[in-house]
């Protein structure tokens, strides 16, 4: 209901809009823009744009802000203020996101952001972009206030947001800000799987902390999270889920809920899958299995046994816990089909036995898998999925494959969603192309060099990275138009042009042609590649910094950078600058 306002008087301070609400025995004044003073017989309050007067009868009008999303999410700001103050976790970065789901294809969000002012001088315009362009997009600071802003578009769909703050900031200090507006979900974002609807989104800047606040649809019966829950609540009469997460050093920030939404699909409490409720199946054996197992693996007990693939799991994990490279690169597939791979690995082995460490033991453990075949034929992959501790959704699935006679660790989809892991066949061949690279030496490569380009040529390879290294190889070997060839066929593969490799096999291309007496058209690669540096400035800043590598060749002492770049102008690349 809508009336005018009878008990109100308003006097304008400044140009201004306002709504007028009357909800039960309490009325609210929506201010649009500029600034309104309300006065009822118990006080006056001035509320400002993108706030609301907020009266009830016998009671002293006070200011709120117009949107409930909003205003829940600056209270919530207030928990990360005072952790910030107790300091028990380095807090870099602050996150707070609110999905309020009324449809599957749309949502209404509000979030906070804390984005560096990156200019050397003090700014009172915070840029951000290239993103999708919202529905109705608004800004508020942390005071609830209306911040102004311009839309700068690049298609219909995306564009750079300008917003302004009444105060500049310092250079290095942060703008924070709220936004809030709709836009689509996504099937990467919400899908329905059986019985349950999936919510899932991340925020996974480093050392950043993280609230989650999602709004379920009318009549939704919350079930399941991926991470512990806060606090369920209730946000205009629907349940509500709220949860902390502190990303830290990993930049670990995924989150998954699941629901049931009796309205959309009729479903009720009895479509609650039986793992809810306590039913035994034969996953709930092999998961007995797994963390008894683990269990002595993480005592420091051995396990190598790679006749199943939950076998092959548990022996990967015990080479993981106990920090065992030899069983380690007998158990993953990669690793036994590329001993160069592992003499690479060697260097920095405690980094990666703590990142493989934190994903496949601390964080994630066995979820289930389909049965698997008594004869399996060699190259068979089959799935094993994988949960956050404390849940039952899934959270990864991983593929293991079998080939003469044991099975090996293969890789990961790295998402909640897919599960098809055929899709690990195609990198078969990368992986055989990979093992040839391996055997050639960064410099002085002779005839085998040329062999491997001649097989690379027959078999019509499709990796893009792979034909840039093998044109490295062959430079080093002095095989310049080989190596040209090389570059052309990596930058034809690649569509993105701010991808290091693409970036990269221009500017190796003007060295060839430099080198070839070719001056003209070499100049003409590096103006392309410094074309695109220039561009992509204006999305990542950090593109232009004069000495931030693209690509690193440390066998000759060479850092490709827009410092060196530029300088390829007026100074030709020559065979001198490889040390020959």
């Amino acid at each position: 209901m809508i009336r005018k306002l009878s008990i109100l008087s308003i006097v304008t301070t400044f140009s201004w809009l306002l709504g007028t609400f009357a909800l039960g025995q309490q009325t609210e004044v929506v201010v649009k823009r500029g600034q309104v003073k309300a006065q009822t017989e118990k006080g006056t309050v001035t509320v400002d744009a993108g706030r609301k007067a907020v009266l009830r009868p016998g009671q002293r009008p006070f200011v709120a802000v117009d949107d409930p999303m909003v205003d829940d999410l600056i209270q919530m700001y207030k928990w990360i203020e005072e952790e910030r103050t107790a300091k028990r976790v380095p807090i870099d970065f602050a996150s707070i996101q609110i999905a309020n789901i009324e449809t599957e294809q749309r949502w209404k969000g509000a979030s906070l952001a804390e984005i560096p002012n990156m200019k050397s001088e003090p700014s009172d315009t915070c840029r951000i972009g290239p993103t999708t362009i919202l529905k109705e997009s608004k800004y508020y600071d942390l005071e609830g206030n209306l911040l102004p802003f311009e839309l700068e578009k690049i298609d219909s769909k995306k564009g750079y947001y300008h917003i302004r703050f009444p105060k500049a900031v310092e250079p290095g200090q942060k703008f924070r800000f709220v936004s809030l507006g709709e836009k689509g979900t996504g099937a990467n974002k919400m899908w329905k799987e059986g019985p349950l609807w999936n919510v899932r989104m991340a925020n996974c800047t480093p050392n950043c902390l993280n609230y989650f606040r999602v709004i379920l649809p009318k009549s939704a019966i919350f079930v399941d999270a991926s991470r512990p829950v806060v606090i369920t609540d209730s946000f205009e009469g629907r349940t509500t889920v709220t949860i902390r997460n502190y990303t830290g050093e990993k930049a670990d920030g995924w989150y998954q809920i699941a629901f049931l939404w009796p309205e959309k699909d009729g479903t009720t409490l009895g479509d609650l899958p039986p793992q809810y409720r306590g039913l035994r199946s034969k996953r709930d054996e092999l998961a007995e299995k797994y963390h008894l197992e683990m269990a002595t693996i993480l005592a420091g007990e051995p396990f190598e046994d790679q006749s199943t693939p939950l076998n092959a799991l548990l022996s990967y994990s015990s080479a993981i816990v106990n920090k065992k490279m030899d069983l380690l690169t007998r158990s993953a597939y990669i690793l036994h089909k590329n001993p160069q791979l592992v003499e690479q690995m060697r260097a920095k082995l405690d980094q990666i036995w703590d990142m493989l460490k934190h994903q496949f033991v601390d964080t994630e453990e066995f979820l289930g898998t389909p049965g698997w075949p008594a004869k399996p034929e060699d190259g068979y992959i089959h799935p094993i999925y994988t949960a956050r501790k404390g849940s039952l959704l899934r959270e990864d699935t991983l593929a293991f494959i079998y080939e003469k006679g044991k099975w090996y660790q293969f890789g990961n989809m790295g998402n909640a969603r897919d599960t098809d892991v055929s899709v690990f066949r195609k990198h078969i061949p990368e992986i055989q192309g990979q093992v040839k690279l391996e055997a050639l030496p960064w410099d002085n490569a002779g005839p085998a060099a040329i062999e491997v380009y001649k097989q690379f040529a027959a078999e019509e390879v499709k990796y893009p990275g792979q034909w840039f290294t093998l044109g490295i190889k062959l430079i080093g070997g002095n095989h310049w138009d080989q190596a040209f060839d090389c570059f052309q066929r990596c930058e034809r593969l690649l569509t993105d042009k701010e991808n290091h490799y693409y970036l990269s096999s221009l500017i190796w291309q003007g060295h060839v042609l430099d080198v070839l007496g070719k001056r003209d058209e070499a100049v003409g690669k590096y103006k392309a590649a410094l074309s695109i540096l220039d561009k992509y400035t204006k999305a990542k800043v950090v593109l232009k910094i004069e000495d931030y590598a693209i690509m690193r060749h440390d066998q000759w002492g060479i850092v490709l950078n827009y410092k060196w770049v530029r300088a390829r102008l007026t100074e030709p690349f020559t065979n001198e600058m490889l040390g020959k």
